[in-house]
């Protein structure tokens, strides 16, 4: 594929993303793949990003304690992606607790 027509499903998967109220898919990219490094280390070693729509990215914890711990370091993880990806790539993060395997 010539990068012209690469640019131009590009701007296209961002168009369609943007109507659903999702990120820019190579801001999705960045958060998934470089999550470790983007998150730190209390963050990147025990949670799992899962989406980003309308600027709120969905993080998935292990389990309660976990989230009732990193809740309070939220402000921090958004200044962190803020420097890396750009003002208003992550506005907000939610938690979610993971299901028990086999339920």
């Amino acid at each position: 594929m010539k990068r012209r027509e690469i640019q131009q499903v590009s701007s296209i998967l961002d168009a369609v993303l943007a109507k659903y109220g999702a990120a820019r898919a190579p801001d999705i990219a960045r958060v998934i793949e470089d999550w470790r490094e983007l998150a730190g280390d209390s963050w990147g070693e025990r949670t799992t990003p899962m989406r980003l729509t309308d600027g709120d990215l969905l993080v998935e914890v292990p389990d309660g304690t976990s989230a009732a711990v990193l809740r309070y370091q939220i402000p921090a993880l958004i200044e962190g992606l803020t420097d890396a990806l750009g003002a208003g790539v992550v506005t907000s993060v939610s938690l979610r607790v993971a299901r028990p395997a086999g339920r």
